[in-house]
């Protein structure tokens, strides 16, 4: 069957679109940088990454700027709440756009959907990626929707489909173009049953301002309330 995703290109107004991307590339070189250790031996994660608070749910759902990167992700793995820098002007204005969008959608949680968060991968030429992963589901729930906003140079998003999984269909690739200002909205069993990746590649499209720099802002919506029922 067909991959649970789909995609907007030119999802938001041109002018927005390059507005969020500038205001990326003004503080893109002071996105963390995280590092992992391997039998004693330690490397850089090949990408940089920042975490946004965009609110909306209220009350748990508003978060502190006290950091963000591979903390705030480390504290979204583990369950713990997360800590994310205040989105700018820009972010906010394109997350209002992609809710709109989602919530046009035929997913049952579709209606309901409001992003409190924005997770940032930036990605500085091909041979900076990251591998097939399905992202964790204590703090969002049960086949959440998940709305990826592409900045900047354009780079191939895959998603892989899990052999053995439940419904017996079997194993799959499908490549997305993931390119300036376009959307890619995970949704339904997307990360029960596939994974995704941004792979490497020798061949980077460019973009007039970026070069062969892609940001990635995955849209999300936090459910404190689920994670903490099921931690109990």
């Amino acid at each position: 069957r067909e991959a649970p995703a789909r995609l907007y290109r030119k999802c938001l107004p041109p002018a927005l679109a390059d507005a969020l991307l500038a205001k990326l590339m003004e503080d893109g070189e002071s996105w963390h940088r995280g590092t992992w250790t391997v039998n004693g031996n330690t490397s850089l994660v090949p990408r940089r990454t920042r975490t946004f608070e965009l609110g909306g749910g209220g009350g748990d759902d508003v978060y502190a700027a006290l950091g963000g990167g591979a903390a705030a992700i480390a504290g979204e793995e583990s369950g713990r709440r997360v800590y994310a820098f205040p989105a700018c002007d820009e972010l906010r204005a394109a997350a209002e756009h992609i809710e709109r969008l989602v919530r046009a959608g035929s997913a049952p949680s579709a209606k309901a959907w409001t992003p409190t968060m924005a997770f940032g991968n930036r990605y500085d030429g091909g041979a900076e990626h990251v591998g097939y992963h399905s992202d964790f589901l204590l703090t969002i729930g049960p086949r959440p929707i998940i709305a990826g906003l592409s900045l900047g140079a354009s780079r191939d998003f895959r998603l892989r489909r899990e052999e053995g999984a439940d419904d017996g269909a079997p194993a799959r690739v499908v490549s997305i173009p993931a390119q300036h200002n376009s959307l890619i909205v995970m949704e339904r069993d997307c990360q029960e049953l596939w994974k995704h990746a941004v792979a490497k590649t020798a061949s980077v499209q460019s973009h007039a301002r970026a070069g062969v720099t892609r940001f990635s802002l995955t849209l999300r919506r936090h459910r404190p309330a689920f994670a903490a029922a099921a931690t109990r």
